[in-house]
């Protein structure tokens, strides 16, 4: 776990205590909020050795996710896409098995990449689905700068030691019309 010593955001280092939750039941978040500019964040910020694990839990038999509702979510984003522009390449990061990117390659004319951390998830979507997905993080994609016309990071900023510059260095894989979601 890594202290937090001055908001990620506003660098603040004044913090108010705002609620506390276990994550997977075995480690205690503390959360903290910025009296500076509102941001509410977890203090001390749990390490990727926990996130991991975390996420490994989820994928340990590729269906826990819920299968079909990710299926069914991605064919529906492909409809969101679609109004953005025609044809276009989408990241997301953070992406489990890939099946989200899935619904939204069968349903539309964008290509649907994908990055993740657990290693099994990335080989079922690779190998099983035949979507594109790295192994890693943001940080390890290379030679992708203004890239993508899309990103979407669903459920992982708040997993990010540093969001500042997270959102940097997505910002800078973006195509120069390109959005985040």
């Amino acid at each position: 776990m890594n202290e937090i010593k001055e908001c990620p955001f506003c660098k603040s280092t004044n913090f108010i205590n705002y609620a506390s939750a276990r994550y997977w039941q075995t480690v205690r978040l503390n959360f903290v909020e910025c009296p500076g500019c509102g941001l509410i964040f977890t203090n001390p910020m749990p390490g990727m050795d926990i996130v991991y694990e975390g996420n490994r839990a989820l994928n340990i038999i590729h269906t826990s996710r819920g299968t079909l509702s990710q299926y069914r979510g991605g064919k529906e984003y492909a409809f969101t896409l679609k109004k953005i522009k025609k044809r276009g390449i989408l990241l997301d990061i953070g992406c489990a098995e890939g099946i989200f990117l899935k619904g939204i390659e069968d349903n539309s004319n964008w290509k649907a990449e994908g990055v993740e951390i657990i290693k099994s998830a990335v080989d079922f979507a690779n190998d099983v689905l035949k979507v594109n997905v790295s192994y890693g993080t943001l940080d390890s994609l290379e030679n992708r700068n203004e890239y993508y016309d899309h990103l979407r990071m669903n459920n992982v900023i708040e997993h990010v030691q540093d969001p500042v510059l997270f959102l940097k260095k997505a910002y800078s894989i973006l195509n120069t019309n390109g959005t985040i979601y």
